[in-house]
């Protein structure tokens, strides 16, 4: 078995980084094989070849953890759906089609889903680049008049708290089959769109969904359940 390895953050920023990084991807490769719910602190010590005390020092707890990879997975996964947008005028179809390419793609991944569901609300929108996204969009929305003048914090608790509760239900085997044009007409009725625009633009078709990221932590993920699979 490989010697365990003690950090004794001489150099504090750089090696507490290093030890982070290393212990979220131990747990990528526990989360694969592991409900959530069963995933001892023992196991992701094992994969990530460091000792207990290097694990609180970088951090608090087992859900401290979760936070982090859920964070990095939202980040990894983001730029994907922001690339795979056509231009578009109407700032309430921006909303709905990146919620909805979000929703979808992490639908389709869910073991990625499980842990990204793991962020807790409320989040400060400088930890998370999509909810800077967000921001930046319900404020260009209030700007032109197509959602309510509402604070913008509001806004982003509409946006992300339907992507978030959307994916959560449409994981689970009873979720309705329009649950999710029933969530985005909601959440855009929420930020002031007018119903029957909102109706409209609820039920627009999608086009193909986005590829997940090969590379960080989601990529590690994916690999890992795929290798799974062929044996």
């Amino acid at each position: 078995m490989p010697k365990v390895i003690h950090h004794l953050f001489n150099d504090e920023a750089k090696a507490r980084r290093k030890a982070k990084d290393r212990i979220i991807s131990g747990f990528a490769e526990v989360a694969a094989d592991e409900h959530l719910e069963e995933i001892k602190i023992e196991s992701i010590l094992q994969k990530a070849e460091v000792s207990q005390g290097t694990f609180f020092k970088c951090f608090n707890s087992i859900e401290g953890l979760f936070q982090d990879t859920a964070k990095k997975i939202a980040q990894e996964v983001f730029p994907e759906v922001r690339q795979s947008l056509q231009a578009e005028s109407d700032i309430a179809i921006l909303v709905a089609t990146k919620t909805r390419l979000g929703i979808r793609l992490l639908v389709a991944a869910p073991a990625l889903a499980k842990i990204a569901l793991k962020i807790k609300w409320p989040v400060r929108d400088t930890e998370l680049k999509i909810l800077q996204d967000i921001k930046k969009d319900v404020e260009e929305g209030i700007k032109q008049g197509r959602f309510a003048d509402i604070p913008s914090s509001i806004g982003v608790s509409l946006v992300f708290g339907t992507l978030k509760s959307s994916i959560q239900e449409m994981l689970s085997d009873t979720c309705p089959a329009d649950y999710e044009d029933q969530a985005i007409y909601q959440m855009l009725v929420g930020l002031g769109v007018e119903a029957e625009s909102a109706l409209k633009i609820s039920k627009i078709p999608m086009s193909d969904l986005p590829l997940l990221p090969n590379g960080g932590i989601a990529g590690k993920v994916l690999r890992l359940i795929a290798n799974d699979r062929r044996h």
